[in-house]
């Protein structure tokens, strides 16, 4: 058997191989950076209410339940600035990002974000919070 290439089969792997090389080449534009870790913590905070009920004949029964976004915040210190970002936990099991306190992190700005390394190399999207300059 032979394999002819259809005019839709080319039109898939010319596809498949420019969105990955868009992908590999936004992530070796990035400008990486050293900082420190200096704190991560979460944030709970109640934004609306679940309200469910039914009724049969003159009884009425149902509840509320509050409705919750999480958001992880990171701290990265520099020589010269400390930034702050953050990520949504959209899930009742997601955990912040693996990083340790006080150690080295890579970590790249780019306008209104920051990407962050883990302690395993893996890449996270946040968004960027808080820019503040430190005193020299």
């Amino acid at each position: 058997m032979r394999f002819i290439p259809s005019p839709t089969n080319a039109g898939v792997t010319v596809l498949v191989v420019q969105l990955s090389s868009f992908a590999t080449s936004a992530e070796s534009q990035r400008t990486w950076q050293e900082g420190t870790c200096r704190d991560v913590t979460t944030d709970s905070r109640v934004v609306s209410f679940y309200s469910s009920g039914f009724a049969v004949g003159n009884t009425v029964s149902g509840s509320t339940v509050p409705i919750s976004v999480v958001h992880a915040y990171y701290v990265i210190e520099t020589a010269d600035m400390i930034y702050i970002g953050s990520h949504r936990l959209r899930w009742r099991w997601s955990k912040p990002i693996d990083l340790t306190i006080n150690r080295p992190v890579r970590f790249a700005i780019e306008k209104r974000n920051m990407y962050l390394q883990d302690d395993e190399g893996k890449e996270h999207k946040l968004d960027l919070v808080k820019r503040i300059a430190r005193d020299k």
